[in-house]
């Protein structure tokens, strides 16, 4: 009996103190279809699901971004949640944080930021240098290459217009769907018009008992691609598990994330 305390508490610590502060860089090296040559070994960083003013308070946001920073990503990609809605301090002070991150920022928002008050997150987001997307596309170029970022507006808020998004992107180039919730990809799949997903939303369940094959908990919208990359049809989804947490603020065997995605052409050389 008391070997079995001693591990239940050896657990609960590890989970509560351990796991939630051991911050995971994953490299996740993608072929994407019809990628142009001249974005072959672009460099996009993705976080997600900051919680900010919850669990994780301005000081650890700061650090980690300086692991962003490190990893010197061409282009920074949020997958939304950026604010907890019970958080006490200023919204507008709480993502002052994001000014360190070095490289341009697009985000989409998340179910979250709509409890907070998405219209309020977003300005601040603006303010502070990030490029908020919601049911719309931002264009890079490279020369006469493009590659295109779709943001799209929160699906479990309704704040999504998939259709409206196709009609706004241009017919040539490939693109990069970021959406909040991963589920999104059952529908943006079969239009076969993205090269990529990338989401967040459900933490990768936070919890995840080992030999089980999903969390035990996952949230509506989260059902279907619960962490690191899958396929819906032939488009390759990537679900990253965040930074924050929602309570019980707890993690097991689900580290916080941070993702390197080294994009390569599929494209035959000459």
């Amino acid at each position: 009996m008391s070997a079995l305390i001693l591990l239940l508490t050896g657990l609960f610590l590890y989970a509560r103190f351990v796991e939630p502060r051991w911050l995971q860089v994953k490299r996740v090296p993608l072929r994407l279809s019809q990628l142009p040559e001249a974005f072959d070994g672009m460099r996009i960083a993705q976080i997600s699901d900051l919680h900010l003013g919850g669990w994780l308070r301005p000081a650890r946001m700061r650090a980690w971004l300086a692991r962003v920073n490190a990893l010197q990503p061409d282009l920074v990609l949020i997958s939304g949640d950026f604010v907890e809605e019970t958080a006490r301090q200023d919204t507008e002070e709480l993502l002052a944080t994001l000014r360190a991150l070095e490289a341009p920022v697009l985000a989409v928002p998340g179910n979250h930021d709509h409890r907070r008050g998405v219209a309020r997150v977003c300005q601040a987001l603006t303010a502070h240098g990030v490029r908020v997307l919601r049911n719309e596309v931002h264009t890079l170029h490279r020369g006469d290459a493009q590659l295109h970022i779709a943001g799209l507006g929160d699906q479990a808020w309704g704040d999504d217009d998939l259709d409206a998004l196709l009609g706004r992107l241009p017919p040539e180039g490939p693109a990069i769907l970021l959406a909040h919730e991963p589920d999104v990809a059952d529908l943006a799949g079969p239009t076969e018009r993205f090269a990529l997903q990338l989401s967040g939303h459900t933490h990768g369940g936070q919890v995840r008992p080992p030999l089980l094959e999903r969390p035990l908990i996952l949230p509506a919208w989260g059902q279907h691609y619960t962490g690191g990359l899958a396929r819906a049809g032939a488009m390759p989804v990537y679900t990253n598990r965040g930074l924050g947490m929602i309570r019980p603020w707890f993690r097991f065997n689900c580290r916080p994330e941070v993702t390197l995605l080294e994009l390569q052409s599929d494209r035959p050389a000459p």
